[in-house]
């Protein structure tokens, strides 16, 4: 995408917002907890929804996007600044930050760089995830069950909510302790899974499948000798 296309999105939603004060010609006033900044608040919610962010709103009036990544221990980028301005303040004051930052979330999701939605713990939560075209969303299975909820309806009902309504999101469940509950997340419609190694290795911690890999160790040694692999055979 071109530098002239990037500026002209930003230059239109600094237009649109410029209609949202008490005083036209004569500045920028948009008051906290006003009409004006009603207005603008929805604007905003509505590009933040589309750049794929999940939006909250705080009691202090804060519009909060968040574009989750795959990794929820990394550090964040924090961008934005105010929407709201004083008495006959500058058009372009405080919302020239916030208007860049979503820009920013835009071009992230336009080069293909995936968000994930993590931390899901309820189904309204993952609907918002869908909403806010997360390409992943990821249910915290053993922490959901631990707070006496659910984990796998909470799996089927979101599964069955992308097949009905044509989304392309895609189900990563995550956190496990057992292997049972990755069976059943799957089972559920989880797309992938994301499992801890210790799990992994309940997998193959059963008695015939050990058994299994030494019979067949034993044939190997028995027919080509000790410490020789595939490669090593020779036509």
């Amino acid at each position: 995408m071109g530098i002239e296309e990037i500026t002209g999105r930003i230059a239109r939603d600094l237009e649109h917002l410029k209609q949202y004060t008490a005083t036209p010609g004569n500045g920028c006033t948009r008051l906290p907890f006003t009409e004006e900044a009603r207005h603008a608040v929805e604007y905003l919610k509505e590009l933040m929804v589309e750049s794929g962010l999940e939006v909250t709103i705080d009691a202090a009036g804060n519009v909060i996007g968040v574009l989750k990544g795959e990794d929820e221990d990394a550090p964040c980028v924090m961008m934005g600044s105010h929407y709201d301005s004083v008495y006959n303040g500058g058009d372009y004051d405080g919302i020239a930050g916030v208007i860049c930052a979503i820009e920013v979330a835009r071009l992230l999701k336009e080069e293909g760089i995936n968000v994930t939605a993590t931390a899901v713990y309820d189904l309204m939560q993952a609907y918002m995830a869908l909403e806010a075209k997360a390409d992943y969303i990821a249910p915290y299975v053993n922490r959901i069950g631990n707070l006496g909820a659910d984990p796998f309806e909470l799996i089927n009902e979101l599964s069955n909510r992308i097949i009905m309504d044509g989304y392309e999101s895609k189900i990563v469940a995550a956190s496990f302790k057992g292997v049972q509950q990755v069976k059943d997340a799957l089972n559920n419609g989880a797309q992938a899974v994301t499992v801890p190694v210790e799990v992994l290795k309940q997998i193959f911690a059963n008695p015939n499948i050990e058994k299994a890999v030494n019979d067949f160790n034993q044939d190997w040694y028995s027919m080509y000798g000790d410490n020789i692999g595939i490669c090593d055979l020779k036509d």
